[in-house]
C-alpha cells in the first residue's frame, strides 16, 4: 500500500513539473511578443519626440507606433 501511494506521488510530482514546464513556455513566448511591439512603440515614439531628427518621416514613424498597438490591442501576440 505504501508503495502504491509512492508511485502515486511520483506520477504526480511528474505531471506537475510538465505542467510547470508548459507555463514556463507559455510565458517566455508571451513576454516576447508583447516585448517586440513594445520595443518599437518605444524606438519610434522616441525618435518622434526627438527636436532634431526623424521630421520628414514622423508620419511613417506615428504608422508604425499605430500597427503595433493594434497587434497588442486586436490579441495578435
Amino acid at each position: 500500500r505504501e508503495l502504491e501511494r509512492k508511485k502515486e506521488l511520483e506520477k504526480l510530482y511528474e505531471a506537475l513539473q510538465k505542467t510547470n514546464e508548459s507555463k514556463t513556455r507559455l510565458l517566455v513566448n508571451v513576454s516576447h511578443n508583447l516585448r517586440t511591439p513594445l520595443t518599437s512603440i518605444v524606438g519610434f515614439s522616441e525618435l518622434l519626440l526627438a527636436k532634431d531628427e526623424g521630421r520628414p518621416q514622423r508620419e511613417q514613424f506615428a504608422e508604425i507606433i499605430h500597427s503595433e498597438s493594434q497587434h497588442l490591442t486586436q490579441g495578435r501576440i
